[in-house]
């Protein structure tokens, strides 16, 4: 009828994608030659998350933020922990009196890469934090009294606030040079027992992550409004050294035709 040959028709096929499971996480990945996982993300790293997964309670809270903002502002402002008293007066502040991290141990962080995987990483931060009602009610994760945060390169950051009893992450997506598409997510440990107070428990914390990492954005719509084009061309800080070393793969090494993943350390 529309004069396809035999030979083309026998051809025709749906467009298969890279996926890979890590415990409840499926990866998806676009690409018509994907990395394999393991030399996208360190084995370490991908353990702890397979770790994790087994947590992370069935029901949790989503949404979709819009923010007029370049999206490595965002990764830069949530990887530093002394912006907690200026930017969340009215959120983190009114819980606790802030007190710097007495200590901030980062694994896996190096500025001269030699492998693609290596530029994701996890931090542990010693911070207190607030018991609530309904901790004991669900299975918490091991974090040893530490705030643990994972940066999956180049766009994921994960979180385990002291204690282990609930999770968060942010994904951010870039449309354009100054706005960026977020994915927010949050749950609690998985649940011991089915109790009423669950549902009022993600509805306030998912709601005060929510105020909290708007006031991260709001700062960085300023930031982003006050930039001129020079300055959005250079280093914003530590997160830009991560992209500058995965432009350098890109240019220096054809991994779609090679089966090495080594990052030159210029």
């Amino acid at each position: 009828m529309y004069g396809f040959s035999k030979e083309y028709c026998q051809n025709i096929s749906l467009l298969e994608y890279g996926l890979e499971i890590i415990g409840k996480f499926i990866f998806i990945n676009l690409s018509h030659t994907p990395l394999k996982i393991e030399d996208q993300f360190s084995i370490f790293m991908l353990e702890d998350l397979k770790n994790l997964s087994k947590h992370i309670d069935t029901n949790f809270s989503t949404t979709k933020i819009h923010a007029k903002c370049n999206w490595k502002l965002i990764m830069e402002i949530v990887m530093d922990p002394l912006h907690i008293p200026f930017v969340h007066p009215s959120t983190i502040s009114t819980k606790r009196p802030f007190v710097p991290p007495s200590s901030t141990i980062i694994h896996n962080k190096e500025f001269n890469y030699y492998r693609i995987n290596e530029l994701s990483y996890k931090t542990t931060t010693s911070l207190p934090h607030e018991d609530e009602n309904w901790h004991p009610l669900v299975e918490s994760y091991p974090s040893k009294g530490t705030y643990l945060e994972y940066y999956f390169f180049p766009n994921l950051h994960f979180i385990v606030p002291t204690g282990g009893f609930s999770f968060a992450y942010c994904a951010q997506f870039p449309q354009e040079y100054n706005l960026t598409t977020i994915n927010y997510f949050y749950a609690t440990a998985k649940r011991k027992v089915n109790h009423r107070i669950f549902p009022i428990v993600n509805i306030e914390a998912f709601g005060f992550g929510l105020r909290t990492f708007l006031e991260d954005v709001a700062m960085m719509e300023n930031v982003q409004l006050s930039a001129n084009s020079d300055l959005l061309t250079g280093n914003f800080g530590n997160y830009e050294m991560h992209i500058k070393a995965w432009r350098n793969f890109f240019r220096d090494f054809d991994y779609e035709n090679s089966n090495e993943t080594t990052l030159s350390s210029k």
